[in-house]
C-alpha cells in the first residue's frame, strides 16, 4: 500500500513483489487509465519477469448507483477481495 501517488515510489512496491511475485490492485474507479494500470506499465517496464500473476478489481463498467445497498454490491468489498486473493494464490 503505497503512502504516496506521486511522485510514485516504484522501488517499493517492486521490493514487495520479490516474495509472491503476485499482485492484486484494489481501486474504487474505473480500471481503464486508473493508477493501477499505471503501477502495472511502470512495473513491466522496470521488472518485465517479477510478476507472475495480476489481478485487479475495480467499478463495473457503468455508473455508481445512488442507492446505498447497490452501492456497495458494484465497489470493491471483502467478498470480491477475499475471491480475488484466493484465485491469485490458488494456483501456487
Amino acid at each position: 500500500c503505497p503512502t504516496c501517488l506521486y511522485p510514485m515510489n516504484i522501488k517499493t512496491i517492486i521490493n514487495s513483489l520479490k516474495y509472491s511475485g503476485n499482485l492484486l490492485i484494489i481501486e474504487e474507479g474505473y480500471s481503464f487509465a486508473a493508477w493501477g494500470s499505471e503501477v502495472i506499465a511502470r512495473l513491466a517496464e522496470e521488472s518485465p519477469n517479477l510478476l507472475k500473476k495480476i489481478s485487479r478489481i475495480s467499478m463495473p463498467e457503468f455508473p455508481i448507483p445512488c442507492c446505498g445497498p447497490l452501492e456497495k454490491e458494484v465497489l470493491p468489498n471483502s467478498n470480491n477481495v477475499l475471491v480475488s486473493i484466493m484465485e491469485l494464490l490458488n494456483n501456487e
